[in-house]
């Protein structure tokens, strides 16, 4: 994976590194190992978010959050809304 940063501040240009052999052209979509170290986190970090699992920081998503031009924050609740899911 090769990370080109954009005109756009904090968003990156991810491009595929095209491999060849007998069989033909192929790449590899996606490595957490190069992600992570793109991001300045672990790769557990990373797998955790993935599934679901663990309890990243505030700065773990932000940091890969920051990739897609998103950034982790509080929005307010509606007044008409509740806070508990409804039943259906």
């Amino acid at each position: 994976m090769k990370f080109t940063e954009t005109a756009i501040r904090g968003a990156f240009l991810v491009e595929l590194e095209q491999v060849e052999d007998e069989r033909g052209f192929f790449a590899r979509t996606w490595c957490a190992r190069e992600f992570a170290a793109h991001r300045g986190v672990s790769r557990r970090v990373v797998q955790d978010i993935e599934r679901g699992t663990g309890n990243p920081t505030v700065d773990s998503l932000n940091s890969v959050a920051k990739l897609f031009g998103l950034q982790v924050g509080f929005v307010p609740i509606r007044r008409n809304e509740s806070s508990s899911p409804s039943s259906s």
